[in-house]
C-alpha cells in the first residue's frame, strides 16, 4: 500500500499546484466528491475538501491515511482516484493528457485526440 501513498503524494502535489491544467482540476473535483460522500461535518477529511489551501501536501496525505486507516471503503475509492489520476505523474512533452474518469458522465462518443489537421464529424 506504500505505493499507492506515493501515487497520492504525487498526484496532490500536481493537482493543487495547477500545474496540470484541467485533468488537475477534475482530479481535485474528483477527490472532493469522494471526500463529501464519505464524511460528515467536522471531520478533517470535510475540511481538506472545504479548505485545501489550510492543507500542506503533507498534511492532506496524513488526513487522506487517518481516514483511510478507518474506513476500508474510503480507502478503495481513494486507490480508484488514484489509479484514474496517476497520468498526472505520468507523460511528458507532446503527450496527451485526456481523462475520462471519476464522476464524469459521458452521454454519446469521446474523441480524444492531439495534433489534429482538418476534421470533420457527420455529413
Amino acid at each position: 500500500m506504500d505505493d499507492m501513498w506515493q501515487m497520492v503524494t504525487g498526484v496532490l502535489t500536481t493537482a493543487l499546484s495547477g500545474s496540470a491544467g484541467e485533468i488537475g482540476k477534475q482530479a481535485w473535483t474528483a477527490l472532493t466528491d469522494i471526500l463529501r460522500s464519505r464524511f460528515g461535518r467536522g471531520t478533517r477529511a470535510l475540511d481538506l475538501a472545504d479548505r485545501p489551501q489550510d492543507f500542506p501536501v503533507e498534511g492532506a496525505v496524513r488526513t487522506l491515511r487517518e481516514a483511510a486507516a478507518t474506513d476500508s471503503d474510503f480507502e478503495q475509492l481513494l486507490s480508484r482516484w488514484c489509479n484514474d489520476y496517476n497520468v498526472l505523474l505520468k507523460g511528458g512533452e507532446g503527450d496527451v493528457k485526456n481523462v475520462v474518469a471519476g464522476t464524469a458522465r459521458v452521454k454519446g462518443s469521446v474523441v480524444q485526440a492531439r495534433d489534429v489537421g482538418k476534421i470533420r464529424f457527420g455529413e
